[in-house]
């Protein structure tokens, strides 16, 4: 029997397996670039959804970002006092902005001047709450400007408030001050109600009366909410009246005397007294006048009606004089 042609018969197989496997075998398609590239690609282009549609960078897991609206800026031009303050407000500017993961977030900035009405360097300190929208918004942003001011002069700054995106000035209004003091209330939008701005006001007073030969004489006085001095503000429901007045000794071989708070006390118009908060403790000498004396006492508010001061030295009949606050 002749092997030939079975030897023949078995290069011929061994051939046709060796062409097989260099052509691939299976006729894959061929991939060029790194495995990686090809699938995050073809991942972010052809995520189903369920209705079987191709998916949006964003809905297969790619992070979008929001449109940033333009910012929106009113006039405000109104003036708040407060613990010593007068304060003046210009532009309020709402404006939002894309946070790291590409969310909106929103601010808003008030220009602001702050007078300093004490003698002392110092910085605005009262509490700020900003309502708008039924929401109450505290928190300040990283660049809020609040200057420190030398006593009797003034510098300029702003007052901000980290805000939701969906803000809007229609109804907003800043709360100035703690709930159990006097607060200033200041519309930022045209629904923002009415604007309580504490401003003081003067008074006119006059008034005599002599007691141990020190005759005191009223010369005016101003109402505030606040102390200025020690920028302070007054309990809700009160306020500060100030009077201004002088006293002189008569002339004669007298020793000198003293002009003090205690000396004085004040009639309500519901008929309390309510003794000098602050006033003078000066020495007076026979023949002078002390000019430019401050009283202070804390009354109701409303203050309107009808009081009586009385100035008495221990040892000598008081005197009383009587003034009227319209």
């Amino acid at each position: 029997m002749s092997r030939r042609p079975a030897l023949f018969t078995l290069i011929i197989l061994l051939l046709f397996f060796i062409a097989l496997a260099a052509c691939g075998g299976g006729g894959e398609e061929k991939v060029t670039g790194t495995p990686t590239q090809a699938t995050a690609t073809t991942a972010a282009q052809t995520t189903p959804t369920e209705a079987g549609a191709t998916a949006t960078p964003s809905e297969a897991g790619v992070a979008a970002t929001a449109t940033v609206p333009p910012p929106v800026t009113v006039e405000v031009n109104k003036s708040f006092w407060h613990a010593g303050w007068k304060v003046t407000l210009g532009e309020a500017t709402f404006a939002t902005t894309t946070d790291f993961s590409g969310s909106l977030e929103g601010s808003v900035s008030i220009e602001a001047t702050f007078e300093n009405l004490g003698d002392d360097i110092a910085a605005f300190r009262s509490q700020l709450v900003l309502v708008a929208g039924g929401r109450n918004y505290t928190e300040p942003t990283y660049d809020q400007e609040i200057p420190e001011v030398p006593g009797n002069l003034k510098q300029t700054g702003k007052i901000t408030f980290a805000v939701d995106p969906e803000f809007e000035f229609d109804d907003a209004v800043l709360i100035v001050g703690r709930p159990e003091n006097n607060q200033a209330t200041i519309p930022l939008g045209p629904a923002g109600g009415d604007l309580v701005s504490l401003e003081p006001r003067e008074v006119s007073i006059a008034g005599q009366a002599t007691s141990a030969r020190i005759t005191i004489s009223l010369n005016g006085g101003d109402l505030r909410a606040d102390i200025p001095d020690n920028h302070d503000e007054m309990k809700k429901g009160w306020l500060a009246l100030t009077l201004r007045f002088s006293a002189s000794f008569e002339e004669g071989n007298y020793y000198d005397e003293n002009v003090m708070d205690d000396d004085f006390a004040l009639t309500l118009p519901d008929g309390t007294s309510v003794a000098a908060a602050d006033g003078p403790n000066e020495i007076i000498s026979p023949g002078t006048t002390l000019p430019d004396l401050l009283l202070r006492f804390g009354v109701r508010d409303p203050a309107q009606g009808a009081y009586t001061l009385r100035y008495g030295r221990a040892g000598a009949e008081p005197v009383e004089i009587q003034f009227q606050i319209q």
